[in-house]
């Protein structure tokens, strides 16, 4: 009997541990992209709407469970913000692809004209946390990235 009830124990332990482990997975990017708006007291943020990741970014909707991401404009270097949840960890190797591909299309294209902007890019990086990724273009990435960061996941 002692053995049936350990096992039984056990098992709660076992299952209870891994919906702990599930939930702590999950990032809201939503509720992160409101907070980096204002906590950093960005204005003029313009959402970019699911339908124009492909435009931009190259980022196929299937392949996405759900984006927050946004731009503002009239700075020298202006805030690019592209968070995406993928919808499994091909999807999300396909998203970092394309992410890392538009970061290195702006240090290309700053380089050209731009030395401040290019040295700036250079410090920016492709986040990757589980199925999240994300993108940060912004004088104020690392406080942005601190933000993604703190933000349970």
């Amino acid at each position: 009997m002692k053995k049936i009830i350990s096992l039984l124990v056990a098992i709660l332990l076992v299952v209870s541990l891994a919906g702990c482990t599930s939930q702590s997975k999950d990032k809201d990017i939503t509720a992160i992209k409101d907070a980096i708006i204002t906590d950093l007291a960005i204005t003029g943020a313009n959402d970019i709407p699911d339908k124009k990741h492909l435009d931009r970014y190259g980022i196929a909707l299937e392949d996405m469970e759900v984006c927050a991401s946004f731009s503002t404009m009239g700075d020298a270097f202006p805030h690019e913000v592209i968070m995406v949840k993928a919808v499994d960890e091909d999807a999300a190797d396909r998203v970092e692809e394309r992410l890392n591909n538009r970061l290195e299309s702006f240090m290309n294209q700053a380089r050209n004209y731009d030395q401040a902007s290019y040295a700036l890019a250079q410090s920016c990086q492709v986040i990757r946390e589980e199925t999240v990724v994300a993108l940060f273009l912004s004088p104020e990435h690392e406080a942005m990235e601190e933000i993604f960061s703190s933000h349970a996941g």
